[in-house]
């Protein structure tokens, strides 16, 4: 409105309208650098104020509640709980024999026998289920890295896109008062049917991308509300778009800490613990037993006949061992158990390649986008500045018209987006490196 009056006084000859429509103009689109504040669309639910937190409590929270995390723990409490069936001994047999054992009398006899593996078998197992117990946590570390990563991602873009909102709103203010100019001018026969047209194209047109930005945050919201695993509407405490400091790797090292890596590492171990028990089950198996029956009539005993009754018991105990006579079961559990150390080992490689592949590719992406940065910030940044200022003067002294003076200010507001675009695709890249390190 205050722009309408502005420029129908212009009608009245009022040659001094042109500065105040000039600084009018500026007080709305460019308050150093900060177009909108952010706060005034931080709420994502109407009578509702979101939980604001920041991305290191969104990590915390995420890697306590997610369900994956749960699962990966769950399964080093699984291998704990295994290590305990390690050393699994056979059932002890128990029998009794009753009827004509001796004589055409009726006896009974009771035995019990149990068998025992090599201890070698034992030792083996029990290492076998520590080398387990280590790769589930191994594996719980991946998760974890895994986890952390997506919440990073998710919480940048959700910053993004806020900061994208406020973008776009001072564009839907600008087109928004190119339309009422064009409406103007074409009703005092000023300018043609067409630029009123493209005009209000424009304004329709980021009506339409500030409606997309408000269904990119909704999603954002909700893809972080799934990893932390909470209902609590979200809005995250970096509400301006900022570079993410990190360590740029230059050993070819940098990534031997990674957790896929070391889980990966452990599966050779685990193979070759498996390989060991293998062949300790190649040894024979020990069987140790005892027995007692009765024995009914008479028996001679040194000369004498003597009778025996019911009440009388004999016992002994047995010995034995138990070799395999035909090992090809067992060699061909060896066989697989090799085999298997070797698919660890070429996973081992091909990840060890893979990621110093993306170490070198992310490097170079990181340099690229931080030339990005740098250009918008030494040069663009500034250029932008020097359109609005240059805009300004030629306006004031009436050398460009109305229409041009809008397109100066949203050329300079294009710049601005583009380096908010050059900032989250840094950060992209940042967290990206942060996990090919391993870094949560």
């Amino acid at each position: 409105p205050v722009l309408y009056i502005l420029l129908e006084k212009k009608n009245k000859k009022n040659t001094n309208m042109k500065p105040l429509i000039n600084t009018a103009l500026l007080i709305l689109f460019i308050v150093g650098g900060s177009l909108v504040p952010l706060s005034l669309f931080a709420q994502t639910t109407i009578g509702v104020a979101p939980r604001v937190i920041t991305m290191q409590q969104a990590t915390d929270e995420a890697l306590q509640n997610n369900s994956s995390i749960k699962a990966a723990g769950y399964s080093v409490d699984l291998q704990n709980a295994l290590r305990r069936s390690a050393v699994s001994i056979d059932r002890m047999n128990f029998s009794v024999t009753q009827g004509q054992i001796n004589s055409i009398k009726s006896d009974n006899n009771i035995s019990i026998t149990q068998r025992f593996e090599f201890p070698s078998v034992y030792k083996n197992q029990l290492r076998l289920a520590d080398e387990r117990i280590k790769g589930s946590r191994y594996q719980l570390a991946v998760s974890q890295l895994d986890v952390a990563n997506n919440v990073k991602l998710a919480y940048y873009q959700l910053v993004y896109f806020i900061n994208r909102r406020s973008l776009f709103f001072a564009q839907d203010t600008l087109y928004n008062n190119l339309v009422r100019a064009s409406s103007i001018r074409y009703r005092t026969g000023e300018s043609t049917l067409l630029e009123k047209t493209t005009s209000e194209t424009q304004s329709f047109e980021i009506k339409n991308r500030i409606q997309q930005n408000e269904n990119d945050i909704l999603i954002a919201q909700q893809q972080l509300q799934v990893l932390l695993k909470t209902n609590d509407a979200l809005s995250v405490a970096d509400t301006m778009i900022a570079k993410r400091d990190i360590q740029l790797p230059t050993d070819s090292n940098a990534v031997a800490n990674h957790p896929l890596l070391k889980y990966l590492q452990q599966q050779i171990e685990i193979n070759k613990k498996e390989t060991d028990v293998q062949k300790a089950k190649r040894l024979p198996d020990f069987l140790v037993g005892y027995f007692n029956q009765s024995f009914r009539g008479i028996q001679n005993t040194n000369g004498f006949d003597q009778k025996f009754t019911g009440a009388d018991r004999f016992h002994g105990f047995q010995v034995g061992v138990a070799i395999p006579i035909l090992p090809s079961g067992n060699k061909s559990r060896i066989s697989a158990a090799k085999i298997n150390e070797q698919i660890a080992a070429a996973n081992l490689e091909y990840e060890q390649t893979n990621l110093n592949g993306q170490r070198n590719i992310i490097v170079q992406q990181y340099l690229k986008q931080k030339s990005a940065i740098d250009y918008y910030e030494t040069t663009a940044l500034p250029q932008a500045d020097l359109i609005i200022k240059n805009a300004d003067k030629a306006f004031r002294n009436g050398e460009i018209p109305y229409i041009q003076y809008q397109q100066s200010l949203a050329t300079a507001l294009k710049i601005r987006t583009d380096y908010v675009d050059a900032i989250y695709q840094f950060n992209q890249v940042a967290v990206t490196i942060e996990t090919i390190l391993g870094i949560k």
